[in-house]
């Protein structure tokens, strides 16, 4: 190899290949946070009152700018030998751009600068544009001041054959990359030792899940300051193995490939091995089960003739209230809890009482919260609202805090290197006969979910890491607590399509079973499938899978064996509850208690909050349910139609059952039995669809259902259906 001079072609594109590691995370961390509509309200979580989680963002935002700089300008000084203070020291051939070599990890800098200014302007919060400032001020800086490391004579790093790569060449091409580095080589390994840190979590994490390592993190870093912070350390382990990978050369043609390939694709091929190899062969995300014994279910008849007892005495008919909650990440868990608590203060003693709740996504963190609360009453279908998740005055609003940091960095911990290592996880789990349960982004975010309940739960209540079916049931072996709500939670099952509900009933055993009500056509039941009961949280979390932000939950058995469905956010099959309602009211109403006919309610909670809605889209008693009412606003790219109409077909679905629940449920003037509350645009914008919100975001949530005539939206009339609600709820006429 000729070391005395460097060959032509070194531009900036050939300088750009050598550096492709850091250019793109800062590419990804960039688009990830600068792109997303919620950029805004997550930078408002982060300012105000927020100010040590600003702060993190900060220093997240330096972590990942002065990585990129810093592993850019390594790999390009020592791919060829030079020094940054001598440049007279090695022939250069006259092809040589030294403005790519000085000025390419430079303009990485500088492009961390940019991303914070435009996320300081999307977020309008102080606290980001100073530090975008400041991180400005430093790129401009460094593209002035150079570091004064220690003069070295290194030739450029080698390349060879695999023979040769593997006798020495690669560690030569590391201890050049480490002796070339901005500041020396204990600066350089000390970065690269940090960045590996992650790396061991996540071999620990492969083994247990019990460290909650995500979670920490998060802590510390929350929203995504976890996420800017993680991808900043990834740089550093990323960057040399393209490096040291780089030093393989192969041969012009490899095999089948129709064209050249000159260096090994390091990061495809960590992608393919992360994302589809070991997937497909391993049980990586599997639904976390709870492993203590799962308590009997009763049938659907006997809970609810026990709830008629307490809830519905008397001889007039039994007005069971259902509330459908939809999805939507916080928002809908919110807007959720806020109509539960308001369909619980209109109740009057002698009138309609709440009887179960079907809640699909975002939406089921909300119900978590209310039928967590309502298990220590005494009656819970008579309580008083909900006070405890209500906002108190201006200070941080209940489950509006972060799950989003958790999720971030359980995908940087967990699930990308994690995966390197799970085929030996598995055999570890196979000789002991563990079943894997967890350990990944879905365990993290549940553990978000159990931090965000903690941070308010009363003394007395049950934390979320305890069993679903501890709501509904004293005891494994106890009786069904008096009056307590159904709470059925929907997700999807991916492989058929159907629902899985996660539900406290007992369900039919086999086809002959006739007696054991199931009212839901063709929805799977996840109890029966899995062979267990799970957390609270994860019960949120069986609704909530939304790809690619969340990973499915593969159900593998409590016993072992093949996997039974792979399951997926709920809103793939529909996003508002209201399928599984509708069932259930279609079965209570064929089903009189003792004589005495029942004539369910069912209040629709939707969380859209979508800035454009046409009035016909909030289906109430008041709007005609036929006619081509819903625009279309959208136009769609003939390569993109059937992707979309896949999506948007789940609206449609919703569309249709929102009129049927309006055409058989609001048969008797003056007494409705379908009341419809629609989440309305904060102020002309929509509410953001993120698993953060910022208190002022979550108070107006919890406003959009107004007192008097306070609030008045020219989208939602949510003033008149809280008249309809009183309506629905009055006691019946004698």
């Amino acid at each position: 190899m000729n070391t005395g001079a460097i060959q032509l072609r070194h531009s900036w594109g050939s300088m750009l290949r050598t550096a492709r590691a850091p250019a793109a995370i800062l590419l990804l961390g960039g688009l990830g946070l600068a792109a997303p509509p919620q950029t805004r309200d997550m930078l408002a979580f982060l300012g105000g009152d927020h100010a040590a989680a600003a702060v993190s963002f900060q220093i997240a935002l330096l972590v990942l700018g002065g990585s990129a700089w810093f592993w850019s300008r390594a790999v390009l000084a020592a791919r060829f030998g030079i020094d940054d203070r001598q440049r007279g020291g090695r022939a250069v051939s006259g092809g040589f751009d030294w403005t790519a070599f000085n000025w390419l990890p430079r303009f990485v800098l500088a492009a961390t600068f940019l991303i914070g200014a435009a996320i300081a302007f999307r977020g309008r919060s102080p606290w980001t544009i100073a530090g975008a400032i400041a991180v400005g001020t430093l790129a401009l800086l460094l593209a002035v001041v150079r570091p004064r490391a220690g003069i070295v004579t290194i030739p450029p790093a080698p390349r060879a054959g695999l023979y040769a790569w593997l006798r020495g060449g690669a560690w030569a091409r590391f201890r050049t990359l480490m002796r070339r580095a901005p500041f020396g080589q204990l600066t350089a390994l000390t970065l690269l030792a940090l960045g590996l840190v992650p790396l061991a979590l996540a071999i620990l994490e492969a083994f247990t899940s019990a460290l909650h390592f995500p979670n920490l993190v998060a802590a510390a870093f929350p929203g995504p300051a976890s996420a800017v912070l993680l991808l900043g350390l990834m740089i550093g382990p990323l960057s040399v193995s393209t490096f040291v990978c780089d030093g393989l050369g192969l041969p012009r043609r490899l095999g089948p490939l129709p064209f050249p390939l000159r260096r090994p694709p390091v990061l495809s091929l960590i992608l393919i091995y992360v994302f589809v190899a070991v997937p497909a062969l391993f049980s990586v995300h599997t639904v976390r089960i709870a492993e203590h014994a799962s308590t009997e279910r009763q049938p659907l008849d006997v809970l609810f003739d026990a709830w008629a007892k307490k809830c519905a005495p008397g001889t007039g008919p039994v007005r069971p209230i259902i509330v459908a909650v939809s999805g939507g990440a916080t928002r809908a868990g919110l807007w959720g809890a806020a109509v539960i608590d308001r369909v619980l203060r209109a109740q009057q003693s002698d009138g309609p009482a709440l009887f179960a709740v079907s809640s699909v996504s975002g939406g089921s963190l909300g119900v978590a919260g209310a039928l967590t609360l309502l298990s220590r009453e005494d009656l819970p279908c008579r309580a008083k609202g909900l006070p405890l998740l209500r906002p108190a005055g201006n200070g941080h609003v209940p489950l509006a805090g972060d799950a989003l940091g958790p999720l971030l960095a359980g995908w940087l911990i967990d699930d990308i290197p994690r995966s390197a290592f799970d085929p030996i996880a598995a055999l570890v789990r196979a000789m002991s006969g563990r079943r894997p349960n967890g350990g990944d982004s879905a365990e993290a975010i549940e553990h978000g979910f159990e931090d965000l309940w903690a941070a308010i739960r009363p003394k007395g209540a049950p934390g979320w890491d305890q069993p679903f079916l501890s709501l509904f049931y004293v005891s494994p072996t106890g009786p069904y607590r008096g009056g307590m709500p159904l709470w059925f939670a929907n997700g999807t099952d991916a492989g058929t399509g159907n629902r899985v509900i996660t539900a406290p009933t007992a369900v039919p055993m086999d086809r002959q079973d006739h007696t054991t009500p199931w009212p839901f056509r063709g929805a799977r039941d996840f109890h029966v499938l899995m062979g267990a009961d799970v957390s609270i949280a994860t019960a949120i979390d069986n609704t909530a899978r939304f790809p690619y932000l969340e990973p499915f939950g593969q159900m593998l058995p409590l016993q072992g064996g093949k996997l039974v469905g792979s399951l997926v956010d709920g809103g793939y099959f529909e996003n508002e509850g209201l399928q599984t309602a509708l069932d259930l009211a279609g079965w209570l109403a064929a089903h009189p208690v003792q004589g005495r006919p029942v004539r369910p309610i069912i209040v629709q909670a939707t969380g859209d909050g979508e800035a454009k809605v046409s009035g016909a889209e909030v289906m109430t008693c008041t709007n005609a349910s036929d006619g081509p009412f819903i625009p279309d606003e959208h136009s769609a790219w003939q390569v993109f139609a059937p992707l979309l109409g896949l999506y948007h077909v789940r609206g449609g679905h919703s569309a249709v059952l929102l009129r049927q629940a309006r055409d058989e449920l609001c048969d008797q003037p003056g007494q409705p039995r379908f009341v419809h509350f629609y989440l309305p645009a904060d102020h002309g914008s929509s509410v953001p669809l993120n698993w953060v919100l910022s208190d002022a975001t979550a108070r107006f949530i919890w406003g959009a259902t107004p007192d008097g005539g306070a609030f008045n939206d020219q989208q939602v009339r949510n003033e008149t259906e809280l008249s309809n609600l009183a309506a629905a709820l009055a006691s019946e006429p004698r």
